[in-house]
């Protein structure tokens, strides 16, 4: 699930969006739950006129946890939250986010949509001017039970009238010896503004570990069933 700090964050704070993903396509199963940590380095780098100009300057870190619940065997509600760490002295700040997430195709697609704020920080006394939504779909390419490849797309609206939109797009990994027990997550992504072609475009490099509290007993046919 990713999150965003839009106008007020970039400028009163220094931070870029929080835009990785950290989760494949499928929903946790009805009445399962799933529980992912990770932790990301985010850095920036000049898009000009169509042409990005690389940069390895670091912006931000973020430490973060995300729960899923699965209402009905398609559909998950999710809250995240994630504490970051701005460069150069710059700061911390938190965001928490929350959504509903279904299942479009078994395994395969589904669409993420989660709303969130950023407080603490420079935001005390400013949530308002902070609230996003992030449509996202999510896409997964099952090889067999101990790897598989995820991808995201996004858009993160800003709710301020003055705010910036962004695009975001993620590709990682799941890796385990048993997808239906625990999961590592590798992950790459890019986000860039769609206000101004004369923007910041920000990269992100995060790892997640994801885990089944209910693994010792019965894990619903989300997880039993996959290929």
């Amino acid at each position: 699930m990713g999150l965003a700090i839009g106008f007020y964050g970039l400028f009163m704070s220094g931070c870029a969006p929080v835009f990785s993903e950290l989760q494949s396509a499928r929903t946790a199963g009805k009445g399962q739950v799933e529980l992912t940590a990770g932790y990301a380095t985010v850095n920036n780098g000049e898009y000009r006129d169509g042409e990005f100009i690389m940069a390895s300057e670091k912006v931000q870190e973020q430490i973060g946890l995300q729960a899923a619940y699965g209402i009905t065997e398609d559909l998950d509600m999710r809250v995240r939250f994630e504490h970051i760490t701005v460069a150069d002295d710059g700061g911390n700040v938190n965001v928490l986010g929350f959504g509903p997430k279904y299942e479009i195709v078994d395994n395969i697609f589904s669409v993420y949509v989660p709303v969130g704020f950023a407080f603490g920080g420079d935001f005390q006394g400013k949530i308002e001017d902070t609230w996003e939504i992030h449509p996202t779909l999510l896409a997964t390419v099952p090889f067999n039970k101990y790897i598989e490849l995820n991808t995201s797309s996004k858009f993160i609206h800003a709710f301020h009238k003055d705010g910036w939109n962004y695009m975001a797009f993620n590709a990682g990994l799941g890796l385990s010896t048993d997808l239906d027990k625990y999961v590592v997550r590798p992950e790459y992504g890019w986000a860039w503004c769609t206000n101004d072609n004369n923007s910041d475009k920000f990269r992100q490099f995060s790892i997640g570990v994801t885990i089944y509290p209910n693994m010792f007993g019965s894990i619903g046919t989300k997880t039993v069933n996959r290929k």
